[in-house]
């Protein structure tokens, strides 16, 4: 990490990789199991160019990784505080939702 680099940008930054709708799709597909392109492009019905770009921007951020088993490329999460903060995020929600008054 270069230290010139301001905490709160690098913040910023992960966020920004978390807050795309498709990213997240796919983080949930691979939050059950490891995937190839493939598989992640017909289970979630995204664009396998899409798929691509967004699993490269994942594994940049370092929230994915690729490897290869039996001549397949597979993608899995591993960072494991990625899932904690999507579900934190969600129950958050959960909680604004039931404590919001009735219109």
């Amino acid at each position: 990490m270069d230290l010139q680099t301001n905490p709160l940008d690098l913040v910023s930054d992960y966020f920004k990789i978390l807050s795309d709708p498709d990213r997240l799709k796919i983080l949930c597909s691979l939050r059950l199991r490891t995937s190839t392109v493939i598989a992640l492009s017909r289970d979630l019905d995204i664009d396998l160019s899409e798929i691509i770009k967004q699993l490269n921007m994942m594994v940049q951020a370092k929230i994915i990784e690729l490897k290869q088993s039996d001549g397949e490329i597979l993608y899995e999460i591993t960072n494991p505080h990625v899932i904690f903060m999507c579900d934190l995020v969600r129950d958050a929600l959960d909680d604004d939702e039931a404590n919001s008054p009735v219109a």
